[in-house]
C-alpha cells in the first residue's frame, strides 16, 4: 500500500571555488533556493551579517514532493534534464 503522505526532496547542490551562482542559474535555467558567491559577506538566512566572507560559491535547488509519486522517476527526470548541460 502506497503512503499518500510520503514526502521526499531531491536536491542539486553545487559548490565551486569561485563561480558566480548567477552563471549556474543562467546556464541551467533554474533559480536556486539558496546561493552565495565566493568572497561575499556571510549572512544568516534572515540577512543579518556574520563575521567573515564565504570561502567558496554555493548553489542549491530542491524539488520537494508529497504523496504517491514515483521517486526513482523524479530522479530520472532530473538527471535527464541535467544531461543536456554535461559540458557545463
Amino acid at each position: 500500500m502506497e503512503n499518500e503522505n510520503a514526502y521526499y526532496s531531491v536536491a542539486l547542490r553545487i559548490t565551486h571555488p569561485d563561480i558566480d551562482p548567477e552563471e549556474i542559474s543562467r546556464t541551467l535555467n533554474v533559480d536556486p533556493d539558496h546561493s552565495w558567491k565566493y568572497n561575499d559577506q556571510r549572512v544568516t538566512p534572515a540577512g543579518n551579517q556574520l563575521p567573515g566572507v564565504y570561502k567558496e560559491s554555493y548553489w542549491i535547488c530542491t524539488d520537494s514532493r508529497k504523496g504517491n509519486k514515483n521517486f526513482p522517476g523524479v530522479v530520472d527526470e532530473m538527471l535527464e534534464y541535467l544531461s543536456a548541460y554535461e559540458e557545463f
